[in-house]
């Protein structure tokens, strides 16, 4: 046994220098193609490391640094899903498994992820922090092939400000060092944004060269990975990315098309039905939410299929406000709660209205029957092999019924009419893109302390807001030179507005909106694409990058 022992940990030590290696190979890469980004991303990778080895070992040695966030063993208060993830991930490795995509857990493509992992790199609360690492550098990468600089710092000042603002900004570089899914969720964001742009150019050419058909089965690839990782990391946003992939071929099937419509009709349906099976797989039990009947429920009599789709645009809206009542009925340091009336009596009937409208949907008998099914999975049982890891906890969430009637003050917060949506939405956007001290400061909100972080976020939501700014300037001033990458500006303003607005509304938490938020700013960086330096046609035989297919 010792033996083997000794055999795993230098099999885990050089498959760990192995994968050190390939993420130097991506730095190279990039410092190969323009020095000033060579020298942000060192930069960045070393406060990574550094801020990452830093939390982790004061926690770990149980430092007198902010010892009421401390948790102990490398983990932190304001991180305390990253515990479960380890524990889960940690699980599964020493047990050799995987987690079925049906599981009741959440993010099982993350915690399969995560688990593959440390099977590579070996078992330790630090191997979030280095898979975060390698996942920074292939969205890197990534942005810098498709882009192509020329080592100009002036003609490549787009990809600079993107790569900066991803590389520095606070709430990045602190989730960055958990085994957290947001990492992994901006990957896939970048990879579905510009899978899409390189679909759509392929789609409109003239005739299907064997460099273009190429180009369309590794735009199909990355579409298909991009909506299955994110369905088994957030099903609701690789939704909301399949009909924003929908909305983009649609616009694009007249403007600038050389193809036949045929060619291009088809080609768009076959990378829709490969994004949507896609979707089927990853979410596991969550499709019903998004389709039931189609996920292995058989559709009961009460439940028709055309009732189903019928209601399907209203149930969706429906989730939304139930979202946003579970986030207020859990409170939390951060609860941010908005009165929205003078009396909790309206919102106390408008949540019973709302309870009562989700049990009589068509879509609720599919819902609990996933649920049941994934409460009866054999994982639920099984034990750890290690004592060292625990067992995974696997819970399930019914839909949520927020006791209103003894928080008189969330009751007020529920929106009742349109006038107090788009009350919610506004104030929601503020928190959102403006300094949480400044807002507190209109007297219109009340929110906790947030464990004296509030104040760390403004720093954040100012950097934030001067990376958003100056994309969008270049975006303006640089129009002229977007030409044929109109379909990514599409798309990333699509999925960055839409995003916004439904992290805004619902999410009523500031500490969880505020790790969520980049998700819709880096969509916004990923646009720097669109802005890539016009290059000559290369002569025959010459490389031709992805970025220019």
């Amino acid at each position: 046994v010792e033996v083997f022992l000794i055999v795993a940990f230098v099999g885990h030590i050089i498959a760990a220098m192995a994968v050190g290696w390939l993420v130097l190979v991506g730095y190279r890469y990039v410092a190969s193609q323009s020095r000033v980004l060579g020298a942000i991303v060192a930069i960045a990778m070393l406060v990574r490391t550094a801020l990452g080895l830093a939390l982790f070992w004061i926690s770990y040695l149980r430092l007198p640094v902010a010892e009421s966030l401390q948790l102990g063993g490398g983990f932190w208060q304001v991180f305390q899903d990253a515990t479960g993830t380890y524990q889960n991930a940690a699980w599964a490795a020493e047990t050799h498994q995987l987690f079925s995509l049906d599981h009741a857990l959440a993010a099982p493509v993350f915690l399969n992820v995560t688990t593959v992992w440390m099977m590579v790199v070996g078992i330790s609360p630090a191997a979030g922090l280095y898979l975060n690492l390698c996942l920074y550098t292939l969205l890197v990468v990534l942005i810098v092939r498709f882009f192509a600089p020329v080592n100009d710092w002036r003609r490549d000042l787009p990809c600079i400000v993107s790569v900066t603002g991803y590389s520095f900004m606070p709430a990045i570089l602190i989730h960055s060092t958990q085994p957290v899914k947001e990492e992994l969720a901006y990957v896939l964001v970048a990879v579905l944004c510009l899978g899409t742009l390189t679909l759509v150019r392929v789609l409109r050419q003239r005739a299907m060269t064997p460099q273009a058909r190429a180009a369309g089965a590794a735009a199909g690839a990355m579409l298909a990975i991009a909506l299955f990782g994110m369905a088994g990391v957030r099903w609701y946003l690789a939704f909301i990315q399949w009909c924003a992939l929908a909305l983009v071929l649609a616009l694009f099937a007249i403007r600038g098309r050389a193809s036949s419509l045929s060619r291009y009709v088809t080609g768009s349906m076959a990378a829709l039905v490969v994004g949507w099976l896609a979707i089927w797989g990853g979410a596991g039990n969550n499709f019903a939410s998004v389709m039931p009947g189609l996920e292995g429920v058989s559709i009961s009599a009460d439940a028709p299929a055309l009732r189903q789709i019928r209601e399907w645009p209203s149930y969706l809206l429906l989730r939304v406000r139930m979202t946003r009542m579970g986030f207020l009925a859990a409170g939390g340091g951060t609860n941010i709660v908005i009165p929205l009336a003078s009396d909790s009596a309206a919102g106390q009937a408008r949540a019973a209205e709302l309870v009562k409208a989700e049990a009589e949907s068509a879509f609720s008998l599919q819902r609990q029957r996933a649920a049941a099914r994934a409460a009866t999975s054999p994982e639920r049982t099984l034990t750890a092999a290690a004592p060292r890891v625990l067992t995974p906890v696997a819970t399930i969430t019914p839909p949520v019924t927020p006791p209103v009637n003894q928080f008189t003050a969330i009751a007020r917060a529920i929106p009742v009419s349109i006038s107090d949506e788009l009350k919610a939405i506004t104030w929601g956007l503020a928190l959102l893109f403006v300094p949480i001290s400044l807002v507190q400061a209109t007297g219109g909100i009340a929110i906790g302390s947030g464990r004296g972080l509030l104040r760390v976020t403004d720093l954040d939501t100012i950097f934030l807001d001067a990376a958003m700014a100056s994309m969008l300037a270049l975006l303006w001033t640089r129009r002229r030179a977007i030409g044929d990458r109109l379909p990514l500006l599409v798309i990333g303003g699509i999925l960055s507005g839409v995003t916004a607005v439904l992290l805004g509304y619902s999410v009523t938490n500031f500490g969880t909106l505020w790790r969520m938020r980049p998700l819709a700013i880096i969509p916004l960086w990923v646009m720097a694409v669109a802005l890539s330096p016009q290059v000559d046609v290369p002569p025959e035989g010459a490389h031709v990058s992805l970025a220019e297919q």
